[in-house]
């Protein structure tokens, strides 16, 4: 068989490219902050070497490149855009006064984090050595085209089915209710199960010779468009596409991928083409659907009490919490742009006792209808919202700023934080810290997102912090490693890779992100599975045809 050294490097133009103004942008911006200079030096001196870190890439992860990818958006890009421009915040930031003290101890935080993340990167870099991989073994088995139909046909079923019903879509309340099991099950492979197992079943297909490279961006552009329009996220087709994208940057010469201008062309055209076409669809039904919402009034509240009060006379109060745990946890918070593009969890109501609210019994009956947008308006929001994609809407410093201007921090509150329940929606604890202003609808959820950083930082403890990223890199690159050993299938590695970063880095309820995981984690034993027997199947094929 063929060996081929393997390698994860962008070409040293487009480093010492993004590097220089990474460098020059950081400079200026100290110019302008408003605290003491040397912290934010340092800080910027972190970042460098994080984007450094993802363009060199010695620990030759996917993971590692998206995860400091959206933390230098989230973060560094965010502060710097902020201290050139002086806009406000894209997201609530609770009792953060932008003093020099306040930013001080915000940017202290980020140092701890981004620091901690450094020493994870080098830490496997240095014993991530060049190693010789052998290319995919799975060569002619003939169960591969029917799989890949199949699974072609399972994801446009799905997609139509969680459109419809709304059973993750970033926003919206479910419109059917289903076993909290079965919710978790729809919602991963809506968010990310179709995609890695569709780029899984490609990859193969172009290993042995039966597709081009080409052909794997077809199938994750076509895939991301339907999944953007179907989960109402514009990041959702973002996320998808960018994998094969990054996997030809890092490794399209190992992997001998070759395609002409004419095929780049092509591939940048259909790109751009439904790229705008899933962001006009999925802003005009959001336009459309929002105007509908209809606030939570006093008469739902009663209604939702009596059904809380029912459910533990019934001895169905564990039921009913897990509903809210597992219902929500597959990616509800975190999946699509929630946070992204929105800031739209999904994610069941917490309930009011009717003495918390006073009641009006005939404001309950009146309908709530949201006056209509002119054609002027619907397109000024829709331009503004698409504006905000390149660095506004990615999670992290708004997190960060919040919860380091609150007082109530402690371990105490990180271990509320840790086990809260998704069902609190606007209630949650990152809701009262950043003082968000989301109203409570009926047929909608929007909150806020915090991110990994904040959330671990409930503990006012800047140890607790450093530590908690450390094991947060450190599950995320092992789960990568696993991947890569057991499959040797780059396109799994990446998309699992970005799977696993984002969601980190769109953590609101930590136990969302643990449901998450378990899911993967099953998934990813049924695709070694999957190919074992796929193996067999090649095995036997070539005996045959020998004898």
């Amino acid at each position: 068989m063929k060996v081929i050294p393997e390698s994860f490097m962008v070409h040293k133009p487009i480093t010492l490219s993004i590097l220089a103004m990474v460098l020059m942008v950081s400079i200026s911006a100290t110019f302008y902050y408003p605290g003491t200079k040397i912290l934010f030096i340092a800080y910027s001196a972190l970042s460098i070497a994080i984007v450094h870190a993802t363009l060199i890439n010695r620990a030759k992860s996917y993971f590692s490149f998206f995860l400091f990818s959206f933390l230098t958006l989230g973060c560094w890009a965010k502060i710097v855009l902020h201290l050139f421009l002086g806009n406000d915040f894209n997201e609530p930031i609770g009792d953060f006064d932008e003093s020099p003290a306040a930013w001080d101890k915000a940017v202290t935080v980020l140092i701890t984090a981004f620091g901690a993340l450094l020493i994870c990167y080098y830490s496997v870099a240095f014993k991530a050595k060049d190693r010789v991989e052998l290319k995919n073994n799975i060569v002619n088995s003939r169960l591969l085209p029917p799989l890949l139909a199949l699974m072609v046909l399972f994801t446009i079923g799905l997609l139509t089915f969680n459109y419809y019903f709304s059973i993750l879509k970033i926003g919206y309340e479910p419109t059917l209710k289903l076993n909290s099991y079965i919710y978790v099950v729809v919602a991963f492979m809506v968010a990310w199960g179709n995609v890695i197992a569709l780029s899984t079943l490609a990859y193969w297909m172009v290993a042995n010779g039966t597709f081009a490279p080409r052909t794997l961006f077809y199938i994750v552009i076509i895939e991301g468009a339907l999944t953007a329009i179907s989960m109402g996220s514009r990041a959702q087709m973002i996320l998808h596409v960018a994998v094969p994208f990054v996997i030809y940057l890092l490794q399209g010469k190992r992997l001998g991928w070759q395609l002409s201008k004419r095929d780049w062309i092509k591939v940048v055209c259909a790109t751009a083409l439904l790229f705008v076409f899933s962001l006009l669809a999925v802003s005009t039904d959001r336009l459309a659907s929002f105007a509908k919402a209809v606030p939570v009034t006093d008469a739902t509240l009663m209604k939702q009490q009596a059904n809380v009060d029912n459910a533990e006379n019934a001895d169905n109060a564990g039921n009913a919490g897990n509903a809210g745990n597992a219902g929500n946890a597959g990616n509800a918070g975190n999946a699509g742009d929630a946070g992204f593009a929105g800031n739209a969890d999904t994610a069941s109501k917490d309930t009011l006792k009717p003495s918390e609210k006073e009641l009006k019994p005939s404001e309950a009956e009146i309908p709530y209808v949201a006056p209509p947008l002119t054609p002027e308006q619907k397109i000024n929001r829709i331009a503004k919202e698409i504006s905000k994609l390149i660095v506004d809407r990615w999670v992290g410093i708004e997190g960060v700023l919040a919860v380091t201007s609150d007082q109530s921090l402690s371990i105490q509150l990180l271990t509320e934080g840790l086990k809260e329940d998704p069902a609190k929606g606007t209630k949650a604890i990152f809701q009262r810290i950043s003082d968000a202003k989301y109203a409570d609808y009926e047929n909608f959820t929007f909150m806020t997102i915090p991110g990994p950083i904040a959330v671990l930082f409930y503990s006012g403890s800047h140890l607790v912090l450093f530590a908690g990223i450390m094991f947060l890199f450190f599950l995320g690159y092992s789960i990568e490693l696993a991947t890569r050993k057991l499959l040797n299938n780059a396109m799994t590695n990446a998309t699992v890779g970005i799977a696993l970063a984002y969601l980190i880095v769109q953590m609101n309820f930590p136990i969302a992100f643990w449901f998450f995981i378990l899911e993967l984690s099953a998934f990813l034993v049924g695709l070694l599975v999957l190919k074992l027997i796929l193996d067999k199947t090649t095995m036997r094929t070539s005996k045959a045809t020998t004898s």
